[in-house]
C-alpha cells in the first residue's frame, strides 16, 4: 500500500492526543454536573433474571473502566446475605480508593432497596462527602410486558 500522507498522520495522531487528554476531564465535569456533592457512587442492578442483571453490571464497569474509573462489581449471589456485610465490603474497597461500586443482587423488593440506600446513607459525612446511590432496573429483551420506548 501507498504510504499515508503526514497530514493524515497528524491529523488522527493530533485527535487521539486530545481525545485521551480531555476524556478525563470532560468525564469528570460530566460527574460533578450530574453528581455535584457525591465522592462515591453506588450502582445497584434491580431485576429478576440474574444473567441479564451481571451482564448489564460488567458491560457498565468496563466503560466506566474505559473512561478512566476505578470501579467494581460486586456479586452478590446469596440473597440471605447480611446487607450490612455486603455495604461493608463495599465501603472497604471504597476507602482503598474505588470510586464506583456496582452491586448485583436481586433487589427485587421495595423494603431490600430501601434498606440497602438507607445503609449507605447511614455513612454520608463519616467516610465520604456523599455516596451517590442509582438504582438501574434490568428488563430482559424477552420479558413479554417490556415496553420500548
Amino acid at each position: 500500500p501507498p504510504p499515508r500522507a503526514n497530514a493524515d498522520e497528524s491529523y488522527y495522531r493530533g485527535s487521539l492526543d486530545s481525545a485521551a487528554n480531555s476524556s478525563v476531564i470532560d468525564l469528570l465535569r460530566e460527574r460533578e454536573a450530574l453528581t455535584p456533592d457525591s465522592t462515591k457512587i453506588v450502582f445497584i442492578m434491580v431485576g429478576d433474571d440474574q444473567t441479564a442483571r451481571l451482564s448489564t453490571a460488567v458491560r457498565l464497569s468496563r466503560f466506566l473502566a474505559w473512561r478512566g474509573a476505578d470501579v467494581e462489581v460486586f456479586e452478590i449471589p446469596d440473597m440471605e446475605q447480611d446487607i450490612n456485610t455486603a455495604v461493608d465490603g463495599i465501603l472497604q474497597w471504597m476507602m482503598s480508593g474505588g470510586e464506583i461500586a456496582i452491586f448485583d443482587s436481586e433487589n427485587g423488593s421495595h423494603r431490600r432497596r430501601s434498606e440497602i440506600a438507607s445503609a449507605f446513607k447511614c455513612v454520608e459525612g463519616q467516610y465520604f462527602n456523599s455516596i451517590g446511590v442509582v438504582f438501574i432496573e434490568v428488563i430482559p429483551e424477552e420479558f413479554p410486558h417490556a415496553r420500548h420506548g
